[in-house]
């Protein structure tokens, strides 16, 4: 039994379970309970019966789930009226019609402790970083004062595969910080062997020799330069049956139908993409070293696969500065060794890359890879602005002294590519936290505490427009005065009456963002397309203004088809509105049938229905005529254990040892020799559906 008694004020057992059934089986964890359940709607109510809890405590429970696939849980909490926290910011997770504060991921066979500070009921944290076996979560909300919380939940989001085991703790509240779990239960020993596999998910076919593993990629080698894209493409990929005017850079077209991305040759061009063409798989291992069965030292001929601290010249985007291990780079070294396994990496991925069709390199890829083929590529800049501070979540003090300096500073690197005919466009950022507030920026700015430029510019306007505190406050519903608003003192609450006035100059915060942004990359780069932020989703509608600046709007669609998508019929609409194409930042699906516990956001069973679930999409996406692109995201599956995002999905098309998923090439290859019979109406999409989960 693993030692949970943790210092603790008090501890909550369940007060009701439902469409779950306890298990007969010794506890894992002190006063635990097993539990089992084929039901998305279980749950565990945990009533505090008078018991109170405040914002400066932890709430901290241990969990542990079995199984070769890892099931998706939420927590609940919920006050005296019923509420719940709602509105979280469901980037990745998908709209749900019930509300919840916080989804719960672990990895299956492996103890996790759940530790939350109660404060963030009332902070805006939208994420928080994993620590061993617990994965990311999101969180967001409404927010909710700890003091009024009655009930708590645990509920089952999703199953994946017949049923869910878990065994569970009490829920703790303590009035300290509770330690994290660094020794987990691990009831098969291992999670990963020395290639990066998987060693709980047992029914998935693994290499199990270093043999078998180098033949492999040797075999590949020695085919790479043979790989031809399909012969409708043209030199770029565009469609070299149809020609336009050549500028000799990308740039966008309506001819009359449709819209099209435009080859430098003048051949239209539609952006079949791939994202994260990289060497890199992270194995996040931080609390996690004992289940992992082979560590490469810092020094010697694996050092390669050591990413600690983020140094190596491999890391990824990964935000996370905790110890990492690339098993794919050192299984590359296994194969052609310490000081040639990047070159022989490109050959292999350069040729499949054309064996399979895409015919865009999409953000967070490999740079050399792009200096090496005469492929499109779009690159990605840092969104990040060092002196500007930020007025609420991550949006900056657009009018801080600092800001236009930090600005140029953030745009320069486009002089490096401005004259580089193979790139495409650039991405001014990936979904910053402020594009799924559901409230407007200035209402956030002036609840917050804090003082900064915006206020006193927000001060300064209303001064101008009323004249006098009186009718400010008369117009607002409350006593408040220019100087309040100035120095950045909190309201308590939004008055009805402020709510046009914020909306208003939370208009000009944004404008005044993009149109800065714009002016800047273009005194660095005129010649490419501006492909403008990575949206999760539309913009707010406070934030639509950004769209008038750049050249082609990327949104991320996760669904099953982009005819299903809840927001293709207002895409379709933004896309007459503001004569903008759109572009299909990500999308992805995975299979239960895999090497890695998750099979991702949108699920089959198998990678035969994996297969036909992309073609489905993509010639969906194609048909469309205000698509101009859609970017699969992405190259590799994550690793099993996960990387510093927490993310363990079947998302790639290649596995950690580069083997290929046979039915996903072949069906993506499929597709892109119709990609321009679908896309001018030649040709029917394709439409043999999968069974989705």
């Amino acid at each position: 039994m693993v030692d949970t008694d943790l210092e603790h004020k008090f501890c909550l057992h369940p007060s009701e379970e439902s469409d779950i059934t306890q298990v007969e089986k010794s506890p894992v964890f002190q006063q635990g309970r097993w539990y089992n359940t084929n039901s998305d709607d279980g749950k565990i109510t945990y009533s505090l019966s008078g018991k109170s809890i405040t914002k400066d405590q932890y709430l901290c429970f241990d969990f542990l789930q079995l199984g070769e696939n890892a099931s998706v849980f939420e927590l609940l909490f919920i006050d005296d009226s019923g509420n719940v926290l709602d509105k979280i910011p469901e980037l990745v997770w998908g709209r749900s019609d019930e509300r919840f504060i916080m989804n719960i991921r672990t990895l299956p066979e492996c103890s996790a402790r759940i530790r939350l500070p109660l404060a963030d009921l009332e902070d805006h944290t939208v994420k928080k970083t994993r620590e061993g076996a617990w994965l990311s979560s999101y969180l967001g909300g409404n927010k909710l004062a700890a003091e009024n919380v009655e009930e708590i939940v645990i509920r089952i989001k999703e199953i994946r595969g017949e049923e869910a085991t878990w065994c569970l703790s009490p829920l703790y509240i303590s009035e300290s910080e509770p330690p994290r779990e660094t020794d987990p239960y691990l009831p098969q020993d291992k999670l990963l062997d020395k290639f990066g596999q998987s060693t709980t998910v047992e029914s998935f076919e693994t290499v199990s020799h270093e043999n078998e593993l180098t033949t492999l990629l040797q075999e590949r080698a020695q085919t790479s330069d043979t790989q031809q894209w399909p012969n409708t493409y043209s030199k770029w990929g565009g469609w070299k049956a149809k020609q336009f005017e050549a500028t000799g850079f990308f740039r966008t077209k309506h001819d009359g139908r449709r819209w099209w991305i435009i080859d430098p040759d003048g051949h239209p061009f539609w952006s079949s993409g791939v994202s994260a063409v990289h060497p890199v798989i992270e194995s996040a291992y931080a609390d996690l070293e004992s289940g992992v069965e082979w560590i490469p030292d810092e020094n010697g001929s694996f050092s390669d696969g050591r990413l600690d601290g983020g140094d190596n010249q491999d890391s990824s985007h990964s935000d996370n500065d905790e110890p990492i291990v690339n098993y794919l780079s050192t299984n590359f070294i296994r194969a052609f060794t310490d000081e040639n396994w990047r070159s022989r990496w490109r050959e292999i991925v350069i040729g499949d890359i054309y064996d399979i069709g895409f015919n865009t390199i999409g953000a967070w890829s490999d740079e050399k890879l792009t200096s090496e083929t005469s492929q499109p590529y779009t690159r990605t800049l840092e969104y990040n602005f060092p002196g500007v501070p930020n007025v609420y979540s991550d949006f900056q003090d657009v009018y801080h002294p600092n800001f236009e300096a930090a600005v140029d500073e953030y745009a320069r690197p486009l002089e490096k590519t401005s004259d580089d005919e193979q790139l495409i466009g650039y991405f001014l950022g990936n979904y910053p936290d402020w594009t799924v507030l559901e409230r407007d920026i200035a209402s956030e700015m002036v609840l917050s505490e804090g003082q900064c430029a915006s206020q006193r510019k927000l001060a300064k306007k209303l001064r101008e427009k009323y004249g006098s505190t009186e009718a400010l406050s008369d117009s607002w519903g409350v006593e408040i005065t220019f100087e309040q608003i100035a120095r950045g003192s909190p309201l308590e609450r939004l008055p009805e009456g402020a709510q046009d006035d914020l909306w208003e100059f939370s208009q000009d915060m944004v404008t005044r963002l993009i149109r800065t942004i714009d002016a800047k990359c273009n005194k660095y780069d005129q010649n490419h397309l501006n492909l403008g932020l990575r949206f999760a989703d539309l913009p707010p509608e406070w934030a639509m203004e950004i769209l008038e600046n750049i050249d082609i709007l990327t949104t991320y669609i996760y669904s099953t088809t982009v005819s299903e998508a809840d927001s293709t019929v207002s895409l379709k609409k933004v896309a007459e509105e503001y004569n903008l194409p759109i572009l299909i930042g990500e999308w992805q699906f995975g299979a239960l049938e895999s090497g890695v516990p998750s099979p991702g956001l949108s699920t089959t069973q198998t990678q035969e229905e994996r297969s036909r679930a992309m073609r489905v999409y993509l010639e969906d996406a194609v048909s469309k005529p205000w698509c101009v692109g859609a970017h699969y995201f992405r190259w590799y599956d994550n690793s099993a254990i996960g990387g510093g995002h927490g993310e363990n999905f079947n998302v790639g098309i290649f596995d950690t040892c580069h083997r290929r998923y046979r039915p996903v090439g072949e069906a993506f290859r499929e597709t892109h020799e119709r990609l321009y019979g679908v896309a001018s109406g030649k040709y029917e999409k394709y439409d043999c559906q999968p069974e989705y989960l």
